[in-house]
C-alpha cells in the first residue's frame, strides 16, 4: 500500500513544538549537513523564516561544535548530529525513513506558510526517494496543482541543453557520461526535432536507458535509470527538471557545500546558478572518467574501487555513482591518493540503514585519521603509511565494522 500521503517523520506535536520555538525565537541558527536533501530542506525552511521576518543564520556543518545559542536563540539541525542543548531541534537525517526536506516542508506548514514544492522535491530525489513516497505525496500534489511541475516522458537533467544535461548527469553512468561531444553524437543519430514532443522524449529515454544499462551491472543500472525516466519538468523552475536540480544540489554539496547552500537559497540568482552548474560539470566529468579507469573488487557486503583523481571530493561522487548504478553490494569504498601530497583518501557510501559516518569514525580511530560525513556518506584522510599495505588494512577495517 502506498504511503504517498503518510504523515511526515516528525510527529505533529513535535513539529508544533519546533514551530512554536521558531516563532518565538530571537534568532534561529540553522546547522545543515552537506547533502542535497539537507540543503534543500534548509532552503525550504529559510523561505518560511524570511516570510515571517525571523532572523536566522544558515551554515553547512558536519557536527555540532558551535557554542550554544543565547537563551532566546534556538538551533535547528538538519541532518547533523544532535548536541546536548535544550535549544536544539532536529530534523531527520538523510538515512531516516523520511527525507529532511519532507520534514522541513511540514514544519513550514506549521508556521502557516506553503513551502516551495520544487526545491523540497529536489531534496526528496537527492535523498534517493521517488517523489510521492516517504511522505512526499502532498509536495507532488501541490507542485502539480500549481503547475510548478509537469511529468512527461524523457530523461531527468539539470540543463535545457540536452547534450550538456545528459553528459554531466551523475544520476546514471553511460558511455557518453562526462563527454558532451559523445552525448551530442548520440543525439545526432536520434535526429530529434528542435521542439521535443512526447514521442521524441520517449525515443530519447529509450536510447539513454539502453546506453546506461549495458554490461554486467545491468540490474543495478536499470534501477538507477528508472528513477530518472518520466521526470518532473519545471517550466518556470531554476533548472530543467526536479531530478536535475537534485543532481546539482547533491553533487555540489560534496565538493563545495557553501556554493550548494547559497544556490539553494537563491536558485534564480544567475551568478550562483553559474557557479553551481560549473562545479557540477567539473565534478561529474572527473567522476565519470575516474570510474572508467578504476580497478574494482567485490567483497561480501562491500565493493572497493581504486582510482586516480585530482581532488578528494571526486571520490565521494564516484562512490555515489557506483553505489547507485554499478554495485550489487550495500556499501562502496573508493580509494585514491591526491597527487599534490602523500595523503591517502577514502570515500564510503552506504545504501542501507547503517551509518557511514559512524563506520568511518570507528575505522578512523584505528588509523589516527581525520573523518567527516553523514549517515549515507563519509570520508577519511590518512597522512601516512605505505599505499599498498594501507589500502589492504583500510579495506579490512571497513569490512570488519560493516559486519
Amino acid at each position: 500500500m502506498s504511503d504517498a500521503h503518510a504523515p511526515p517523520n516528525a510527529a505533529p506535536d513535535a513539529l508544533g513544538v519546533t514551530a512554536n520555538a521558531i516563532d518565538t525565537a530571537e534568532f534561529v541558527h540553522l546547522r545543515t549537513a552537506p547533502t542535497g536533501d539537507a540543503i534543500a530542506a534548509a532552503s525550504v525552511l529559510v523561505a518560511g523564516l524570511e516570510t515571517r521576518s525571523i532572523p536566522y543564520h544558515a551554515r553547512v556543518t558536519t557536527g555540532s561544535t558551535e557554542s550554544d545559542p543565547s537563551t532566546d536563540d534556538i538551533i535547528v539541525s538538519i541532518g547533523t548530529p544532535q548536541s546536548e542543548t535544550q535549544q536544539q531541534h532536529v530534523l531527520p537525517t538523510v538515512g531516516s525513513d523520511r527525507p529532511a526536506s519532507v520534514a522541513s516542508a511540514a514544519l513550514v506548514r506549521e508556521l502557516g506558510i506553503e513551502p516551495n514544492p520544487v526545491i523540497a522535491l529536489a531534496g526528496v530525489v537527492a535523498a534517493g526517494v521517488t517523489p510521492g513516497e516517504s511522505g512526499s505525496g502532498p509536495l507532488v500534489d501541490a507542485a502539480v496543482q500549481h503547475r510548478r511541475v509537469v511529468q512527461r516522458p524523457g530523461v531527468g537533467r539539470a540543463t535545457h541543453d540536452l547534450a550538456d544535461g545528459l553528459a554531466h548527469s551523475t544520476l546514471f553512468h553511460a558511455d557518453f557520461s562526462g563527454e558532451p561531444p559523445a552525448a551530442s553524437a548520440l543525439l545526432s543519430k536520434l535526429a530529434l526535432p528542435a521542439e521535443l514532443d512526447d514521442a521524441a522524449r520517449t525515443r530519447l529515454a529509450s536510447r539513454v536507458a539502453i546506453a546506461a544499462t549495458g554490461g554486467e551491472h545491468a540490474e543495478t543500472a536499470a534501477n538507477a535509470i528508472g528513477q530518472v525516466l518520466r521526470p518532473y519538468e519545471t517550466p518556470n523552475g531554476p533548472l530543467a527538471t526536479v531530478e536535475g536540480l537534485a543532481d546539482v544540489l547533491e553533487t555540489v554539496s560534496t565538493a563545495h557545500p557553501g556554493i550548494a547552500l547559497a544556490y539553494a537559497l537563491s536558485p534564480e540568482y544567475e551568478p550562483l546558478k553559474t557557479a553551481a552548474l560549473d562545479c557540477w560539470r567539473s565534478e561529474s566529468k572527473a567522476a565519470h572518467n575516474a570510474i572508467r579507469s578504476a580497478q574494482t573488487g567485490r567483497y561480501d557486503g562491500l565493493v572497493v574501487v581504486r582510482t586516480t583523481v585530482d581532488r578528494a571530493s571526486v571520490l565521494s561522487t564516484v562512490a555515489r555513482i557506483v553505489a547507485t548504478t554499478r554495485s550489487k553490494e550495500p556499501a562502496v569504498l573508493v580509494l585514491g591518493t591526491a597527487p599534490i601530497d602523500d595523503t591517502h583518501y577514502g570515500a564510503l557510501r552506504i545504501t542501507t540503514q547503517q551509518s557511514a559516518i559512524h563506520a568511518m569514525e570507528t575505522v578512523g580511530s584505528e588509523f589516527d585519521a581525520e573523518t567527516t560525513g553523514t549517515t549515507q556518506r563519509a570520508q577519511i584522510a590518512i597522512e601516512n603509511g605505505t599505499e599498498d599495505k594501507l589500502e589492504s588494512q583500510l579495506i579490512a577495517a571497513v569490512r570488519e565494522v560493516l559486519k
